[in-house]
């Protein structure tokens, strides 16, 4: 498999509750939280790249645009994470049915960079494995790559049911890598705040 080969998802359909304010667009770097992870996810030069949008779909699709980055929204974004995954993999299907992978990203982890994604990929080449994942502790989740026989797993998804789920399902399919704190997420104000710190 090649890079042209694999397909890259990344997640930015949710309401941003927890944060007060659309955490996608929050400055990361020179640049906003989203258009930060998109840029690095342009360095793998994959075969097509889409970026899941949702709540506060019309200022997402405009920082989707700026960076150029394919977007599909997610109507039913409101019922969880499953349903943009399922929404984003059957676009990408669209697109093309010859994809052999799919890399899925959540825009609130901006510590992973293209370097890691770059490993995740050639892990996968390797490995023999379909699935290879970020652990972080005893637990295997996204940033994630799948291979193409799990694409109709990740398109039933739905509501909160999410990508860890078959990757649980599927331990003996799954090659891990340390995440080495990269997976930090960017929930609420204090979170986002020491994230800045520790990047400074």
């Amino acid at each position: 498999m090649t890079t042209k080969d694999l397909a890259v998802l990344i997640l930015a359909a949710g309401a941003s509750t927890r944060m007060g304010s659309i955490k996608q667009l929050l400055p990361w770097k020179g640049q906003s939280m989203l258009g930060h992870v998109i840029q690095r996810a342009q360095k793998l030069e994959s075969g097509s790249l889409v970026v899941v949008v949702g709540a506060n779909a019309d200022k997402i699709k405009a920082e989707c645009i700026h960076y150029e980055a394919a977007y599909i929204e997610n109507k039913q974004w409101q019922s969880g994470l499953g349903s943009s995954i399922a929404c984003g993999i059957k676009a990408l299907i669209t697109r093309s049915a010859a994809w052999e992978a799919v890399l899925i990203i959540l825009c609130d982890q901006p510590l992973f960079d293209a370097s890691y994604f770059q490993k995740m990929i050639s892990t996968f080449q390797d490995q023999g494995k379909k699935i290879v994942a970020t652990r972080y502790g005893q637990k295997a989740g996204v940033p994630a790559i799948f291979g193409r026989m799990y694409f109709e797993e990740l398109c039933l998804l739905e509501k909160e049911q999410g990508a860890k789920n078959i990757i649980d399902l599927n331990k003996k399919d799954v090659f891990s890598i340390d995440s080495h704190d990269r997976n930090l997420d960017v929930d609420t104000i204090s979170e986002y705040t020491r994230l800045q710190k520790l990047e400074n």
